[in-house]
């Protein structure tokens, strides 16, 4: 019914304990470690200062991170102070590689433009910067469990927390483990209603 089809992996949890597979939701081995997806969501902040001549209202926004531990195995487990330092790490090549990118493409344009050929090492360093580039973003990207298990919409304990979760047998494991816990969405509904909270 809803689990073949792409857009309806949507899962509305409706309630906050929710008990996850004993099984890898990226290859589907068995767990030995836990892996943990996070998702920032903002929560607005109201607080009142009563001064002797007047009351002032103030309204302020932050950002609050939560989300799920989730059994994983060994190989695809992360510490969050691990990936967090992978991250450092590949923010700073990002930066070096495309300032290297930038610097032998200006270098390699401006030869071409005065009808010569590019020096060996303008012509040696694009390349070699494009791949550390590209390395560098897919290393800032999502990791291969947050590929798999996405929080879509992380809200309070109010049922409003959405799971887009691409693993199809996965996904119908969590449905048979959680039968009354969650319930399958559009993403037009979730979307819809993110727009009305905005």
């Amino acid at each position: 019914m809803f689990l073949r089809r792409r857009l309806d992996q949507l899962v509305r949890l409706d309630t906050d304990e929710i008990h996850f597979p004993e099984t890898c939701p990226v290859c589907g081995e068995p767990c030995t470690s836990v892996g943990f997806v996070m998702s920032e969501s903002p929560e607005v902040l109201k607080a009142t200062k009563d001064y002797w001549w007047m009351r002032k209202e103030t309204n302020g926004v932050r950002g609050v991170r939560r989300g799920f531990v989730i059994p994983v195995c060994h190989s695809h487990a992360e510490d969050e102070a691990q990936r967090e330092r992978v991250k450092i790490v590949d923010t700073l090549l990002l930066s070096v590689s495309i300032a290297l990118l930038f610097f032998s493409g200006m270098s390699i344009g401006f030869a071409t433009l005065d009808h010569r050929s590019p020096t060996a090492l303008a012509a040696l360093v694009f390349p070699i910067s494009a791949i550390l580039s590209a390395y560098a973003l897919r290393g800032l990207g999502p990791s291969k469990l947050e590929r798999v298990v996405t929080v879509v919409n992380l809200g309070p304990s109010n049922g409003k927390t959405v799971l887009r979760i691409r693993n199809q047998s996965y996904l119908e494991e969590l449905i048979r483990i959680n039968p009354g816990a969650m319930r399958a969405v559009s993403a037009n509904r979730v979307q819809r209603e993110q727009d009305s909270i905005s």
